[in-house]
């Protein structure tokens, strides 16, 4: 029974020393490396709605959190649209898009903000 018990000691020894030395080796990525979080978030069709839902995700805990936000435009009709730009404009710092431009979109975001972190 004593010898299972060193076994098993030594596999998550084992198990711990390697899970230390990857944590060491990520402490040594460039913040460019490191992954973004991206708030998507889907647009109503309706104009009551709309204003309330753009100013909600630009509450204190996206401020905080770092991640970026992504309007996803799903067929806006000419005045939410109007709204929208209106809002985006006042407040900043988000981006639209429409559904079909979602995963270029990111990319471009991706790539944008790595030339940034490079210039720095």
């Amino acid at each position: 029974m004593e010898m299972m018990m060193w076994i098993f000691l030594c596999l998550f020894a084992s198990v711990g020393i390697v899970q230390c030395g990857t944590w060491f080796w990520q402490s040594f990525k460039k913040p460019g490396d490191v992954l973004r979080g991206y708030r998507v978030i889907l647009l109503d069709n309706e104009p009551d709605c709309l204003e309330a839902q753009i100013r909600l995700s630009f509450s204190a805990d996206w401020r905080d959190s770092g991640d970026v936000i992504l309007f996803v435009d799903m067929g806006l009709n000419e005045e939410c649209r109007q709204i929208c730009e209106n809002l985006l404009n006042e407040i900043g710092g988000a981006c639209i898009c429409e559904i079909s431009d979602v995963p270029d979109t990111i990319k471009s975001l991706e790539y944008l903000h790595k030339r940034h972190v490079e210039v720095k």
